[in-house]
Formats: structure tokens, sequence, C-alpha cells
């Protein structure tokens, strides 16, 4: 194609069905966009490393992935990171001494490892399904040693919004809260979204805004939703996150992403 464009895809809830896994649709809808030479990143709040188990689905170049809601940018096909960024060892020891304190569970992603304090059924669970290997630490502020890419408290839904007011009173300047679902509160560096790195990558790939589209589910696709040239929103998704959408598609099991595509490139007037 001879204009240069970029296609930002959420994973869990948008291209990924609820059984974790890519419809043939969504597959070919991807697939065709990389053979005609649009850049695709997969943007999740997964690390970069369990987000790029789903690029080998696409031989392709042109694929790239963007981990811990906008902390990691890397090409799928391997080579160096293009962006990293951390949260400081300091802030992150004291949140962890804060979790600890008000006895919530604290997972922290250091270079894509999963530390906790002592594992759970949810942390079992979750390294199997999302093929993240995690370590049992004790306790976690003095055994921090790397700067951690994103920090996640989990709790019960009504909680979290108290959670966050308390983590904004204390590090309001230092850390980017969001959430992928209910019972999360996710911490990256300031600054740090997935709308940010998004600019990033089109800015290195010379893509203008206009001709980058993004699709989500959740409250951390927000920023990327609203930064787009074309953003969409699949039909599982909140009623919040579906207004800042200019276009709502199907749910992730009936193909929406796929649909988002087509709208997409027929806006681009691109032959699919």
């Amino acid at each position: 194609m001879a204009r240069r464009a970029l296609l930002a895809l959420d994973l869990d809830g948008t291209l990924l069905r609820s059984d974790l896994t890519v419809s043939p649709a969504n597959r070919t809808a991807v697939a065709r966009c990389l053979r005609d030479g649009i850049a695709v990143a997969l943007c999740s709040g997964r690390t970069a490393g369990s987000a790029g188990q789903y690029a080998r689905l696409w031989e392709a170049g042109g694929l790239w992935i963007v981990g811990c809601n906008g902390a990691e940018i890397r090409p799928a096909a391997g080579g160096p990171v293009l962006l990293r960024q951390t949260v400081p060892l300091a802030v992150a020891r004291a949140v962890a001494r804060w979790a600890a304190g008000e006895g919530v569970y604290l997972k922290v992603y250091v270079d894509g490892v999963l530390l906790v304090e002592r594992a759970t059924a949810e942390t079992v669970s979750f390294s199997r399904s999302h093929g993240v290997p995690y370590v049992e630490t004790g306790d976690l502020a003095a055994a921090l040693s790397g700067e951690p890419t994103k920090l996640v408290v989990m709790a019960e839904p009504p909680q979290v919004e108290r959670l966050a007011d308390a983590v904004r009173a204390r590090w309001g300047a230092e850390l980017e809260l969001t959430t992928s679902e209910p019972g999360s509160l996710e911490m990256t560096a300031p600054g740090v979204t997935k709308a940010s790195a998004l600019q990033f990558l089109a800015e290195h790939l010379q893509v203008e805004r206009a001709a980058v589209a993004a699709i989500g589910n959740a409250h951390n696709d927000l920023s990327m939703i609203r930064w787009a040239g074309f953003g969409g929103a699949v039909g599982n998704a909140p009623p919040e996150v579906q207004r800042a959408a200019q276009v709502v598609v199907g749910h992730h099991d009936e193909d929406g992403v796929a649909d988002f595509i087509t709208a997409w490139r027929a806006q681009l007037g691109v032959m699919t």
C-alpha cells in the first residue's frame, strides 16, 4: 500500500476469544494487513514475552509487541528493544511495603518475570494461562532488586477505587494508574500508557496519526482508542469504553476485530 498505516490491537477481551485463542477470521484479517504492508502492534497489559506468544501466528515482518500497558515496545521478530520504561526501584519498594501493610495481593513484573510474596491459586493459574514464569519472594520490598515495568494490585472490585485513591495520594506524580479488568489496579511509570507507546511507535515508523487505528475493550485501552485516528471498541467493552470509540463492532467471541479492520481499511481506501 502507498500510505503507511499502523493497526493496534488489544489482546485479552479484544483479539483473543474467551478461550484465549484467535479466531480464523481475525487471524486472516491481521495477516492481510501485514501482507499489504500495514504495521500491526499487539498492545497488551501482558508482558512483552506473554503477548509475543501470539506473534507466532503470523510469520511476517511489520509486527510489533507493546507490553505492560505501553512500558515495552519490541519487534516481534526479535532484535533490540525499541522502548522500555520502568518504575523507579524506590517507588516500587514503597508500593510493596504499602501493599503488605494493606494486606492486598501485589504482583510485580521485572524482566518478564512475575514476582509475588506468596503464590496463590491465582498466581499459578495466571502463570499457566499467560505463559509468565513466577517467583515467590517472601518479603517483596526487600527482594526487589530490579526496576519493574508494571505493578498490579488485585482486590475485590469495590476495594479498587479506595486503593487507587490511596496510591494517588502517595505516588500521584510517580505512577500511572489504570485497570484492565474488575479487581485490578495496574501501575506503570508516569506518563506510560498504550497511547504514549502507540505515538512513539507511530513516530518511529513515520506513520501519521490519522493513519493509526486502535481497538480495545477495557479502561487501559481508552488512551489509545482516543489517540488513534480511528478508534474502536468491541461489543463486550463497558459503556464508557464504547462511548470513546468511533466505531463499536461485534463481541470478541464473534470476530469483532475482523469487522473493525474491514471498516478501517474501507475508510483508508485500501482494497481488501
